[in-house]
């Protein structure tokens, strides 16, 4: 075969990799569907059950680099500490070695039939999971179909550039010797992903691409100086170059994981104090956590949208408890913080609802994610109503109190602090519910609908009953007083569209 025939099969080789792992991947991706979030929060509290689960969805979206941008959506929110991100990004790297080890076999003779199992399933099933899993199955079979064909970090994969150097073992273009630094390198190149889109995130987002990058860093630093010794050690586990290969992939990262498993905190305290927390605070700019390069993963940009949209939340839940002090305190600027405030909330609102539409045009979603997009368009719509309902009706009224010098009763204002408090409370659980896609607390939060009607009708018949019995301050404030039940419950009952955005009821 001529050099130009050996370079045309090699570019062809590298493409069907690429293509076959992005098939197999989204195909992954899309059966499992939204859950991937959701098990990742609520299975990385022990470290050995985050390793684990580190490794098996990586194993799903067959790219540890999506695992860490998910982890990185995670640390972001607040829902999973450093130290708990430190186990699954070990448990990530070690799930990743698992296509390598498929390409190291000798199983040619399987492709053809892995290949027509996914097409088969494509065109004869109306299941979207069954087709998802026969995308997934069809990408698999192209991977094998290249242990004949024959590198770099910009793959986004070091599976990718390591699957290529098991092909080149195969034609006998590499040795160990000259494999193992390619091993290496490319289990540093596969942190430079997380690393990239951590920039101009916040401070725990980059901890976790720091994380991923020291591990990785400190391992290469360990191994290099011992490559003759490693050398030795991996051609004793497999006869061949190939599977040589894909031993010292899977053995550098079952070592990672050994050594720093037990040593997460460490970790976590020396990634701290490497990447500190900036003295003027940390706002994370939209525009840099909806990167629209995410909108090639779905369930990355699925995470990112709800992750911003937590921030939204946030910035919404501050307007309400500034409002509520601003009615208790009589404090005139707390209410032009909202109006600000919820300039800031349009503005999210915009960029996030065209960030979702984008993927909705560009993507293809399974129905679970297609069901969440849908259902977090619906969920910026509730918040945007939310801070409207503080700025425009809240807002005028505590300038009325203020201005006017409206008084409430004892009773009265002891009960409007017990029903905001009872909406705020109501109002996180939802986001929380919202943010983990957690189905039972929505429901909860969704039962609880009817309490929070009681406790209301029972607040108007009290405002009533003084009224009747001509106190004051309870005449003065009357209107005032019934109209911030209404509004308060309307607030609530946004509330409740969130908790449904999850049960599906939306």
């Amino acid at each position: 075969m001529t050099p130009t025939l050996q370079l045309v099969n090699f570019a062809g080789g590298l493409a069907l990799l690429l293509y076959g792992m992005r098939i197999a991947g989204d195909g992954l991706q899309q059966a499992a569907g939204g859950r991937l979030r959701g098990w990742l929060s609520r299975l990385t509290r022990r470290r050995l059950s985050g390793a684990a689960v580190g490794a098996g969805v990586t194993v799903l979206m067959q790219s540890s680099s999506a695992t860490t941008l998910l982890l990185v959506t995670l640390t972001g929110a607040g829902l999973v500490t450093l130290t708990q991100a430190v186990g699954v990004i070990l448990g990530a790297d070690v799930g990743t070695t698992l296509t390598v080890q498929l390409l190291a076999f000798d199983i040619l003779e399987w492709a053809p039939l892995v290949v027509a199992a996914g097409v088969v399933l494509i065109l004869t099933t109306r299941s979207r999971v069954y087709v998802y899993l026969g995308r997934a199955l069809f990408g698999f079979g192209l991977l094998l179909v290249l242990l004949g064909a024959a590198f770099t970090a910009v793959m986004h994969s070091s599976a990718a550039t390591i699957g290529i150097v098991v092909g080149l073992a195969v034609n006998g273009a590499v040795g160990l010797d000259s494999a193992l630094p390619l091993v290496l390198g490319a289990n540093v190149g596969t942190s430079a992903t997380a690393v990239l889109a951590s920039f101009g995130n916040n401070v725990a987002a980059r901890r976790v691409a720091a994380a991923h990058a020291l591990l990785k860093v400190a391992g290469v630093a360990v191994c290099y100086p011992l490559l003759v010794p490693l050398a030795a050690a991996v051609a004793w586990s497999a006869p061949d170059v190939p599977r040589q290969v894909a031993n010292a992939h899977l053995f550098f990262n079952l070592a990672l994981a050994a050594i720093f498993l037990p040593l997460a905190n460490p970790v976590a305290w020396a990634v701290t104090r490497l990447v500190p927390a900036p003295a003027h605070g940390d706002t994370e700019r939209l525009d840099a956590l909806l990167d629209p390069m995410t909108l090639q993963s779905p369930a990355v940009a699925i995470g990112q949208a709800t992750r911003a949209i937590l921030q939204m939340a946030a910035v919404v839940q501050g307007m309400v408890d500034d409002m509520q002090r601003a009615f208790e305190t009589a404090d005139e600027t707390l209410v032009a913080r909202t109006r600000t405030r919820d300039d800031e909330v349009d503005r999210m609102h915009r960029v996030i609802r065209t960030y979702l539409t984008t993927l909705m045009a560009e993507s293809r979603l399974g129905q679970d994610m297609s069901r969440r997009e849908v259902g977090l368009l619906y969920a910026v719509n509730d918040l945007e109503n939310i801070a409207d309902i503080v700025d425009r009706n809240l807002g005028s009224l505590a300038l009325k109190v203020i201005h006017q010098h409206h008084a409430f009763s004892a009773e009265g204002r002891a009960d409007l602090h017990t029903f905001a408090e009872k909406v705020k409370f109501e109002m996180a659980r939802a986001i929380s519910a919202l943010t983990l896609n957690d189905a039972p607390l929505a429901s909860d939060v969704l039962a609880q609908a009817e309490a929070v009607a009681e406790l209301e009708r029972e607040m108007r018949q009290g405002h009533i009953s003084r009224v009747q019995e001509g106190r004051k301050e309870t005449i003065d404030s009357w209107a005032i007083h019934l109209d911030m039940l209404g509004y308060l419950r309307r607030i609530h009952a946004h509330a409740l569209n969130l908790a449904q955005v999850v049960t599906g009821g939306y």
